[in-house]
């Protein structure tokens, strides 16, 4: 599911950064971690490819930053305000405004946004399973207590679910049942 996260990104999922996603694709590789993704007009939710560029480190986004504050200061004279904290108060007042946004732009591209996932799960397929197994390792206990309580929670729902899949795949299970008994007979 894409959402638009607290920073003001666009997430394809937990994990992953949309405007990260569409420069790896782009590039037909992963990004390293020390590179950065900027959005050229500053617009966190246009992640077009025409409007990203690629530094290849953090201090070299940083510097670009500080040349922007500084023409900023020479054309009104002032020091540039603090765009996180704008965009912070923005967000909280326009709560319900991003959160349609986020849809909308969602619905507009929803199978673009699937493709750019997919693709971005593809190039990214072992880095994924790796964070996964050790999100699952240092979480195990806590993972397993909360499905024993759901299934205690939800034991009847999960049982008439799983009567009606065999109903209605009642052939396929026959047929992987013979399968499996056949290949072990042997």
């Amino acid at each position: 599911m894409v959402f638009t996260d607290f920073g003001g990104y666009v997430r394809l999922n937990k994990y992953t950064l949309k405007h990260r996603s569409v420069m790896e694709i782009h590039l037909g590789r992963s990004l390293t971690k020390e590179e950065v993704v900027h959005h050229i007009d500053f617009n966190k939710l246009n992640n077009e490819i025409d409007n990203l560029h690629l530094f290849s480190s953090r201090g070299e986004h940083i510097k670009y930053h500080g040349f922007l504050r500084g023409i900023v200061y020479e054309l009104i004279g002032h020091k540039f305000f603090n765009r996180k904290e704008h965009n912070k108060q923005y967000r909280q007042e326009n709560k319900k405004k991003v959160n349609e946004l986020s849809k909308q732009y969602y619905k507009k591209n929803k199978e673009k946004l699937i493709k750019y996932d997919k693709q971005y799960r593809h190039i990214n397929k072992e880095k994924i399973r790796e964070r996964g197994k050790k999100y699952y390792q240092k979480n195990k206990e806590l993972i397993n207590e909360y499905s024993r309580q759901y299934y205690q929670q939800n034991k009847e729902k999960l049982r008439e679910q799983n009567r009606k899949y065999c109903q209605i795949n009642k052939e396929m299970i026959k047929e992987r049942h013979k399968k499996y008994y056949q290949k072990n007979k042997k």
